[in-house]
């Protein structure tokens, strides 16, 4: 599409929408990145104590500005959960960098801690994807009595290709830390999905853990 610009946006509807986005010029020097915050719009990466993070260390993102909701209709308890002291605690996890560009690393719900390790399925699922053999991918942590968890990645190949496990964890071994390499793959024919298009891993959770005590 010559002539077409692209804009990169991040949002949440109770955020009241583009909370940040990556200027077209930026595209190719910022690249992951959910741009800097929109016109209005204050954007925080805070750690468990509420302390702001340093650049480049992940957190969860936390945002302000006059179009962020109040919070939620008739549910007191989301409400006070999520907006604290006039910020939005969004469950999403990133990090900014020195010049204030996000980078999200993924739900903070889905974060996995294994061995005491914190380990973001997101940067996973990247260098899976990367794999030739690998179509699509969602990474979830499955309950381990020695290590609290356990790092499964639920692939769909690409057609008419088996699964070589030890392939892909010698893939894996090149581009990530030896506790963030799954532990356990399991194959499928799709992920489920959103209507929003959003992997739904509560379902895969179920399904994994149905599969482990069966």
């Amino acid at each position: 599409f010559p002539g077409i610009d692209f804009m990169q946006v991040y949002g949440l509807t109770e955020g009241g929408g583009t909370t940040s986005f990556v200027p077209s010029q930026f595209l190719t020097t910022k690249v992951g990145s959910a741009g800097r915050a929109s016109m209005h719009n204050e954007i925080r990466i805070v750690n468990e104590d509420n302390q702001d993070c340093d650049p480049e260390i992940v957190g969860e993102i936390a945002i302000q500005g006059p179009a962020v909701s109040p919070g939620y209709w008739d549910n007191e308890v989301a409400t006070n959960e999520a907006f604290r002291d006039g910020w939005l605690f969004t469950g999403d996890l990133g990090y900014l960098d020195e010049d204030g560009f996000l980078y999200i690393a993924g739900r903070k719900k889905d974060m996995i801690i294994t061995g005491g390790m914190n380990v973001y399925p997101t940067e996973v699922e990247h260098v899976l994807l990367q794999h030739p053999a690998i179509a699509d991918v969602a990474v979830i942590g499955v309950p381990d009595p020695k290590w609290g968890e356990n790092i499964c990645a639920v692939v769909v190949m690409e057609r008419d290709v088996q699964l070589d496990e030890g392939d892909v964890i010698a893939f894996c071994r090149e581009h990530l830390a030896g506790f963030k390499k799954p532990t356990r793959f399991v194959t499928v024919e799709e992920l489920p999905r959103t209507m929003a298009g959003k992997v739904q891993k509560y379902v895969l959770r179920e399904f994994v853990m149905g599969i482990s005590t069966s």
